[in-house]
């Protein structure tokens, strides 16, 4: 398993005393395009075609309808 990035909402108005703030809601995974089902890598470069959007898209690009292929 590797490194996951999540997306979050923080009270920043009411930080504590070592400065954390606390979440607003629970966090969602950020699904990059090289990670989702929708992706399918091209043979050369970066750049993949996006099945659910109908387009090309940098492999570190990400949309709110990312699903990841490890929960596969």
């Amino acid at each position: 398993m590797g490194m996951k990035e999540y997306i979050i909402k923080v009270d920043d108005e009411r930080q504590d005393i070592m400065g954390g703030m606390p979440l607003m809601d629970d966090p969602i995974e950020l699904v990059r395009c090289k990670g989702c089902v929708d992706w399918k890598r091209r043979e050369c470069g970066t750049y993949g075609y996006c099945e659910r959007h109908d387009g090309f898209f940098d492999q570190n690009w990400f949309c709110a309808d990312g699903e990841s292929k490890e929960g596969r």
